[in-house]
């Protein structure tokens, strides 16, 4: 189970560097949603095997999302506006935090491992659809997130 955080540790510093020397922060939202989408098909239609190397795949999304999210705030908001943005950021995470894992244990009781997979699934759905709404955004905003924060040279 603390695979994934593990990874996250590990990756989040390094795919931030990568995000600031090559960009394309907006487009990684919804990568790391629909890479969290195909390892929780995997899972969801595999039986058999390690379950190690798909906990590293979710590490390596959330290093991707973690590395992306935060830096859009400041490209997308209005300087008067970053701290209350920050804040709502913050409050849906926690709140995501504090949810999730009831409504994982209540798709558990109800269908098993199956069901869960399928909320897991619905729900990466939803973040990638949240991530198309901010490549949306950053478009009509001067594709400040596409840039990379740091000049090549």
């Amino acid at each position: 189970m603390s695979i994934p955080d593990l990874m996250s540790m590990i990756g989040s510093p390094l795919v931030g560097f990568l995000l600031d020397r090559y960009g394309f922060r907006s487009m990684s939202l919804p990568f790391s949603s629909a890479l969290i989408f195909a390892v929780h098909m995997i899972v969801m239609n595999t039986d058999k095997g390690s379950p190690i190397p798909y906990m590293i795949l979710l590490g390596v999304a959330y290093s991707i999302f973690a590395a992306a999210l935060w830096p859009c705030v400041p490209a997308l908001v209005d300087r008067q506006y970053r701290a209350t943005a920050y804040g709502v950021l913050t409050v849906a995470m926690n709140i995501a935090l504090t949810v999730a894992p009831i409504f994982v244990g209540l798709l558990m009781d109800k269908g098993g491992y199956r069901l869960m997979e399928i909320g897991f699934i619905i729900g990466s759905i939803a973040a990638a659809g949240a991530g198309i709404a901010v490549c949306i955004l950053d478009y009509r905003n001067g594709k400040k997130l596409l840039r990379p924060a740091v000049h090549n040279e």
